[in-house]
């Protein structure tokens, strides 16, 4: 793919994330739920250790990676999928959750995107670095409900990603069961390092 395609894109979810942080922040009756529930109070940081899906469509995604991954579905909320939070279970487990996202430019076709989140210890300190290493801010540390505390990142590519520091721990440091997570990858324009 062209450069300025992926240039393009990387906007297009920079925005996409923008509309997400503003809605969380508008909306803090949402629920967010716990990543481990019971907790475990285990930390791993640098872990990916929870995944969102930003979406336009939180039904026919969770139809969609039901038929594929045999997942489950809680939702939390109003029957409006604008409004709720759904957590995604693989084999019992809570891997990850979907919200609704709704760009603020009204003619970009629907992107969505799963964003990783980190466990660190310092969602501020985090911050700073992003800051200082020529990343963006997408949305500032705040703590959601049971979730824990939380901020959204663009590395200075775009790609976005998120950190957390979880109320009740991190999940159980393992390999994954079948339909859980396994690996993470970036795609860069520059994956070497800056020294």
């Amino acid at each position: 793919m062209p450069r300025s395609n992926l240039r393009s894109r990387a906007l297009c979810c920079v925005i996409a994330l923008l509309a997400v942080a503003a809605a969380t922040a508008a909306a803090p009756e949402t629920y967010w739920p716990p990543i481990t529930d019971p907790p475990t109070k285990e930390k791993h940081p640098g872990r990916w250790v929870w995944a969102e899906l930003l979406t336009r469509d939180v039904g026919a995604a969770a139809e969609f990676y039901g038929k594929v991954f045999d997942w489950k579905f809680e939702t939390y909320g109003p029957k409006d999928d604008k409004k709720t939070y759904t957590l995604v279970v693989a084999n019992g487990t809570p891997i990850g959750g979907m919200v609704f996202s709704k760009p603020r430019d009204r003619s970009m076709k629907p992107d969505a995107r799963w964003v990783g989140l980190v466990s660190v210890a310092d969602v501020e300190a985090v911050a700073g670095h992003v800051t200082s290493g020529g990343g963006k801010v997408l949305m500032a540390p705040a703590t959601l409900g049971q979730r824990g505390t939380v901020a959204l990142f663009s590395d200075p590519e775009g790609a976005a990603f998120g950190v957390i520091d979880s109320t009740t721990g991190d999940p159980e440091d393992y390999a994954g069961d079948n339909n859980q997570w396994l690996w993470v990858e970036l795609w860069a324009d520059d994956p070497g390092e800056d020294g």
